[in-house]
């Protein structure tokens, strides 16, 4: 019997690749700002008292993000922490978790969360439109993140810049998936936004 393939909340128009369990975009698209669905990267939701010994491990503030391997570790909420990786790496990336980590301080949120990256020199703009949080580029530099209204959603928003272009991470639940799509490429026509498919770096 073959495994069932996962499939993100957002619907996918032109060829498709296979990414381990999950089929995904193999869009090759370019432009001033680019979005793409990244959902099908590993998501896991840490929880622990911000004093303890296991929140202080994982070395991230609130509202600040900390890379680890190829694990990026964002300071979502007061005691939560949302660690994201590459397609299929959930018990490479627990194994890899600093400090004390209890398996009921973890949960696995790969299937229940919708996760976009919305990358170019006019991402800010396409930003600032849609959420009241200032992120212009010194006043939300790389490596900062929020947890606030975006697209009239509650959404984690991470910066992690890639090759020195300004590019952000969207993570907002399952269900709302398609309508937070649908809405950053409503604003970002004005921008020339296209969309691309998963990245080969694999975030």
């Amino acid at each position: 019997m073959a495994n069932p393939t996962a499939r993100s909340p957002i619907g996918v128009n032109g060829s498709t690749k296979q990414l381990g369990s999950w089929e995904v975009s193999d869009a090759t698209n370019s432009g001033p700002v680019t979005l793409a669905d990244v959902s099908a990267a590993t998501k896991i939701l840490v929880v622990a008292d911000v004093d303890s010994a296991r929140g202080a491990a994982l070395n991230c503030a609130f509202q600040s993000t900390h890379r680890i391997d190829n694990a990026l570790i964002v300071g979502a909420g007061p005691g939560e922490w949302l660690v994201l990786a590459p397609a299929g790496q959930t018990p490479t990336v627990i194994e890899a978790l600093p400090g004390d980590i209890g398996r009921g301080d973890l949960v696995d949120v790969t299937h229940g969360g919708t996760l976009l990256r919305l990358t170019g020199n006019d991402a800010v703009a396409v930003m600032s439109r849609m959420c009241a949080i200032n992120v212009g580029l010194d006043a939300f530099a790389d490596g900062s993140a929020f947890r606030s209204s975006f697209a009239r959603l509650v959404c984690d928003v991470a910066r992690d810049d890639v090759n020195g272009v300004p590019s952000y991470l969207i993570h907002a639940d399952r269900s709302s998936g398609q309508y937070l799509f649908d809405s950053i490429m409503a604003v970002g026509e004005t921008f020339g936004i296209r969309v691309t498919g998963y990245p080969v770096a694999g975030l």
